[in-house]
């Protein structure tokens, strides 16, 4: 727990860099989830996760607009945590969601 709150400052840091693309996207051209990619996009989202593998970032960056097509009103929580570095929390949310 010490750990966490040394490295806060941190963790807003780099959420502070990372681009957010559900400021600029528009809801209206969003695209629609293919579920033949989702099935495979959440296989790898969900290992990356359970290794806290930072790359899940970039892969969630990558693909938001099939993602945020595929979890709904999840995503924004899902987002945020990933933001946030809390893989745990993105992980249980992302489970819940086949």
């Amino acid at each position: 727990e010490a750990a966490a709150l040394e490295l806060a400052p941190l963790r807003q840091a780099i959420a502070t860099c990372l681009p957010r693309p559900e400021e600029a996207a528009d809801p209206v051209e969003a695209p629609m989830m293919d579920v033949r990619q989702w099935s495979p996009l959440r296989a790898r989202l969900l290992g990356l996760l359970e290794a806290c593998d930072t790359e899940c970032l970039q892969l969630f960056e990558d693909h938001a607009g099939q993602i945020r097509a595929a979890l709904g009103q999840r995503y924004d929580t899902v987002a945020k945590a990933i933001r946030d570095f809390d893989f745990a929390v993105a992980l249980t949310e992302l489970e819940q969601r086949p």
